[in-house]
């Protein structure tokens, strides 16, 4: 998700891409609040707007007409990521990468783990705030391979003390986890497999 402004698309160029597309499927265009970011910075006014183009769906994107994929905060919103990640391979230029950094804490911070002892059923109809499916690392290490990516986590966090005092109620899908259910967060490179 772009936001409000075009901001990452303006960052983009700035920094040598030829050309950016912005996915905002939620959040209007601020034009306001856009040009008062471009104001605030010469190398974002310097930027032709004409090299950035905003989108709210993939159905506007071209196939193969992407290099490189950026998200920050989002993959753990997303409730179908096979869906997502199989427009993410359609949009995508052969050897086209994905860079992904995800938050899989809790969004209430404090306790980075207490979403996990909830059965899917209690968290589903009584505590989602609607976009917080709860998937773990491996969730989407395994529909990252099945989409047709070559993936590797550049970086993984984890919080040892505040999950010792969850491990023992944890729920369903968690409590059966071998392996980064305890992940609170990674940033993952993706490469699609031409």
């Amino acid at each position: 998700g772009a936001g409000r402004s075009n901001g990452v698309g303006y960052g983009l160029i700035a920094a040598g891409a030829t050309s950016a597309c912005l996915l905002e499927p939620f959040v209007a265009f601020d034009a306001a609040r856009d040009a008062a970011l471009r104001e605030s910075s010469p190398a974002f006014a310097a930027v032709d707007p004409r090299k950035l183009r905003r989108v709210r769906d993939f159905s506007q994107i071209a196939d193969a007409s992407i290099d490189l994929i950026l998200s920050n905060s989002v993959l753990e919103h997303v409730r179908e990521p096979r869906a997502f990640f199989a427009e993410c391979r359609r949009v995508l230029v052969p050897g086209g990468a994905m860079l992904h950094r995800v938050d899989y804490r809790d969004h209430f911070f404090k306790y980075p783990y207490a979403f996990l002892t909830f059965s899917d059923a209690t968290w589903s109809h009584w505590l989602d705030p609607g976009d917080l499916p709860r998937w773990r690392l491996g969730d989407h290490l395994t529909e990252l391979g099945a989409a047709g990516f070559e993936v590797r986590v550049l970086d993984r966090g984890s919080d040892p003390a505040a999950f010792a005092k969850v491990r023992d109620r944890l729920r369903g899908r968690f409590a059966e986890a071998v392996s980064d259910v305890d992940a609170t967060g990674a940033v993952l490179f993706a490469r699609r497999i031409v």
